[in-house]
């Protein structure tokens, strides 16, 4: 089993001045099973909202923190159960390997 830090969205509210619906992220552990990851990836979708802020998705994440995108197989679900981890791919691929 291997501990990851999980980047979640939060609660989704529609912002009446902007006309937009505004969310924020936060942070919680997970424990990942290796054996029912199928792919994982840049998150990229989450490194360009940071990039684009130019602020962390997270209060005292850095800005340019990377993140990675684990694709795990669960067989009561038709489609993958998606889990996004801060770590860059090699630093998430590094311990997967390890543990």
């Amino acid at each position: 089993m291997i501990r990851l830090t999980e980047i979640f969205l939060g609660p989704v509210e529609y912002n009446e001045d902007s006309k937009t619906n505004v969310g924020t992220y936060d942070l919680r552990e997970v424990v990942i099973n290796p054996k029912y990851i199928v792919v994982i990836r840049a998150a990229t979708d989450l490194q360009n909202k940071a990039a684009n802020t130019n602020l962390p998705l997270v209060a005292g994440l850095h800005p340019s923190a990377s993140y990675t995108q684990i694709l795990m197989h669960c067989p009561s679900r038709v489609a993958a159960l998606v889990v996004n981890v801060v770590g860059s791919l090699s630093q998430i691929t590094e311990k997967i390997m390890v543990d």
